[in-house]
């Protein structure tokens, strides 16, 4: 469960994160997704770590970011491929990357909270 500080703050950086995402699919070149969102979702990891106080290295952001843009791969691709419809693949690249980084977001957000809350180890 997370305080409504956490929540605020959580909110704040996934949303700014699906709006670093949409830009990033707005673009209009085929294939260029990928890499900027691995960018922004490790910021965004890290971020949510640190919400919860929970130590993470970049290293460590990074795999977990890539993990989420591989196993959304088909997607990406799928809707990168519209992009050589001018306008209209934009907007649907955009809307996905947003889309993917806020459920992302959100499923790590939980996943921090939950770790918060378990006992730590006796020594």
């Amino acid at each position: 469960m997370m305080t409504n500080e956490q929540e605020r703050q959580c909110e704040f950086i996934i949303h700014s994160a699906a709006v670093a995402a949409a830009a990033i699919g707005g673009l209009p070149v085929p294939g260029s997704d990928a890499v900027g969102l691995v960018g922004i979702q490790t910021g965004m990891v890290l971020a949510l770590a640190n919400v919860f106080g929970y130590p993470m290295t970049r290293a460590a952001a990074e795999h977990v970011a890539k993990q989420a843009v591989v196993s959304s791969t088909g997607k990406l691709i799928a809707t990168s491929l519209t992009k050589v419809i001018p306008g209209v693949g934009s907007v649907v690249c955009a809307s996905v990357a947003a889309s993917l980084t806020e459920i992302f977001g959100w499923d790590q957000a939980r996943e921090f909270a939950a770790a918060a809350k378990l006992p730590s180890p006796a020594v």
